[in-house]
């Protein structure tokens, strides 16, 4: 009798054949599954930050929160890290064309004034809330900033730089 007529006619058989080899394949695909961990580590999303006492950009993974400890210490009873918003006039591949546009953090708590997040020029130490006035003219000033070409947001990957931190 062939194994095709002993399945036929015994259909736990054919059941039984069928789990085992399913188990062989899984465990096969464990065994030989590539170690991707270290391939992962390498394409983590970056952003910029900016050191408010070094007064230093930085990229460092996207995933911080923000403000956060940095070596430079506290700065004004706080974290010195920032988010840098960066910005290019035609390139962000062109350091030269490249510009940080604004800091963020987010709104102090009972401090927000209906905005999520509080902003200001790097060479300044005052933050406004996003939605206000003084916010819309720090967002126009980088809009009008490159007034030959587009404007573009920068990420350290567009950049190409590295994780430095």
């Amino acid at each position: 009798m062939s194994l095709r007529e002993s399945i036929n006619e015994n259909p736990v058989l054919g059941l039984g054949i069928a789990l085992v080899l399913l188990a062989v394949a899984a465990a096969g695909y464990f065994l030989i599954k590539p170690d991707t961990s270290e391939r992962d580590k390498e394409y983590e999303p970056l952003s910029y930050y900016y050191d408010q006492n070094k007064k230093e950009l930085f990229v460092a993974p996207s995933g911080r929160e923000v403000p956060f400890e940095t070596d430079s210490g506290s700065y004004q009873g706080e974290p010195a890290a920032v988010r840098a918003h960066v910005f290019a006039c035609g390139s962000c591949a062109d350091e030269s064309k490249r510009f940080i546009g604004w800091l963020s953090k987010p709104a102090p708590p009972g401090q927000a004034g209906g905005a999520e997040e509080w902003i200001r020029l790097p060479d300044q130490n005052k933050w406004y809330p996003s939605n206000s006035p003084e916010a819309q003219r720090i967002f126009n000033q980088v809009r009008q900033r490159c007034q030959k070409t587009h404007v573009l947001h920068c990420s350290p990957e567009k950049s190409g730089q590295i994780n430095d931190q």
